[in-house]
């Protein structure tokens, strides 16, 4: 029987009034069971030990934004999670989770093809890997940065690695390179790089864009992130 349904049955059993205006659990409800069973008892308790492969300096970004946890959360196995500490692995595109048993926490590293999608500092991530994004080789984890009724803006968090040596010791450094950017539209997905892309994509929008675009100096001195974000709610706009 799987935390759903379990949660659903345990709701109908004592709280038969309130479980009675919902056919499906809600965020409060999912974590009440996770405390109540214990979440090492669920689905999430399934993943491997997170072991770090890296020697490196303090400055350690490997992670997006820091090294430590956030309060996040993540859709993984079916099941939505919430309120889970999680950190994400950019360098090598795998979620970690801070998982407390009742006597101990341990730290693990998700099976990537489980996760659906997750939160971070209210940042949502999708794990791309549909046929069409195999196709164009895009796979993994993207933010999910603009979407509307026509399309779908994703950011691809990238680093850096370097190998340095130091009196015979290996270590690495990390840096953030460029994030790429991609756009899913009509069950395709195309690589952003220029606002000339979403000329070219929409051409039937394309006057109308490029007026929206060239008129609005703060938007060409904006990064490239806030350029496509506000190009796709125009095109939103623009479809209705």
């Amino acid at each position: 029987m799987n935390r759903q349904s379990t949660i659903l049955i345990a709701f109908i059993l004592f709280y038969a009034l309130v479980a009675g205006q919902s056919s499906e659990p809600d965020a409060t409800s999912l974590k009440w069971f996770d405390s109540a069973v214990g979440i090492e008892n669920t689905d999430l308790y399934n993943g491997t030990e997170y072991i770090e492969g890296y020697r490196s300096t303090r400055e350690f970004k490997k992670f997006f934004i820091k090294s430590s946890f956030f309060n996040g959360s993540v859709h993984y196995d079916g099941q939505p999670y919430y309120d889970i500490p999680l950190k994400y692995d950019v360098h090598d595109d795998e979620i970690i989770a801070a998982v407390q048993g009742s006597s101990s926490e341990s730290v693990l590293q998700l099976i990537k093809d489980k996760v659906k999608w997750f939160t971070l500092d209210g940042r949502h991530f999708d794990n791309i890997q549909d046929v069409y994004a195999l196709e164009k080789d895009i796979s993994g984890f993207h933010e999910l940065v603009a979407s509307n009724a026509v399309a779908f803006l994703y950011e691809k968090h990238r680093k850096k690695r370097w190998k340095r040596e130091n009196k015979r010791v290996v270590y690495y450094e990390f840096s953030d390179k460029p994030g790429q950017f991609i756009l899913k539209y009509s069950n395709a997905y195309f690589l952003m790089e220029t606002k000339n892309d979403f000329y070219n994509l929409f051409p039937q929008f394309k006057n109308q864009l490029k007026e929206f675009y060239n008129g609005n100096e703060a938007l060409r001195r904006a990064p490239k992130r806030e350029q496509f974000r506000a190009l796709l709610n125009k095109i939103g706009q623009l479809s209705l």
